[in-house]
């Protein structure tokens, strides 16, 4: 793919310890049924179920959410809870993941089928037919975390152009807004934090919710390779 911009971004860098971005818990994040998770990642260590963007939870018996998640290998991990399963944890497989370089990854569900996507290119997929996603015990959603009531599980990398919708999009639709900013009025997008401001400890939502999220922890810096 080619870069649309030739310059340096800000990007939000998360140093694997204790950075992440609280999203909180909002009704907009509850979604139905039909979702579309996107994030761009640079990933500088592989660390099984690191968030890049959850609000899963899973612990025993309870278990819930939606997220994008590391598989502690060379892939990604899409986990989704329904109404009528356990949590499936949809992989990408090995070798779908480079560190140290930038990856566009996505994970899309339309209550029949999970799929899970690197730069565009689906991974895997998998049959799942279910009512709903399930959110019950409701957890909070965050960017760089994965965390439940006993675990914690950090992102060591880069994350930038954060996208969450309450509809199923396309592989071709997904390729053709890899390479853009989107405005944040887009039909069916329930939340857009591109995390570029450059400074500060708020991110914005730039769709009409206004859900800005809060920065522990994470620094700015710039990135020149970001194909956005």
């Amino acid at each position: 793919m080619s870069s649309n911009v030739s310059s340096k971004q800000a990007v939000l860098t998360f140093d694997g310890q204790d950075d992440y971005i609280d999203l909180g818990n909002q009704p907009e994040f509850k979604i139905a049924k039909e979702i579309t998770l996107e994030a761009w990642v640079y990933c500088e260590a592989q660390v099984r179920e690191a968030g890049i963007i959850s609000n899963v939870f899973d612990t025993g018996a309870a278990k819930s959410g939606y997220g994008l998640l590391l598989n502690g290998k060379s892939g990604i991990f899409f986990a989704l809870k329904t109404s009528s399963q356990k949590i499936i944890y949809l992989n990408s497989k090995s070798n779908s993941l480079t560190l140290n370089q930038w990856h566009h990854i996505a994970g899309t569900y339309d209550g029949k089928e999970m799929k899970v996507y690197v730069d565009g290119v689906e991974k895997a997929n998998r049959a799942l037919e279910s009512s709903g996603i399930d959110y019950k015990p409701e957890n909070d959603l965050a960017i760089g975390r994965y965390n439940d009531n006993n675990e914690t599980h950090l992102f060591k990398g880069k994350i930038a152009e954060v996208r969450l919708w309450g509809v199923t999009r396309t592989q071709a639709e997904i390729q053709k807004d890899i390479s853009r900013r989107l405005i944040g009025n887009e039909p069916g997008l329930e939340g857009y934090w591109p995390l570029n401001e450059g400074s500060g400890n708020t991110v914005s939502d730039r769709t009409s919710h206004g859900n800005n999220g809060t920065i522990n922890g994470a620094t700015w810096g710039t990135a020149d390779d970001l194909q956005l």
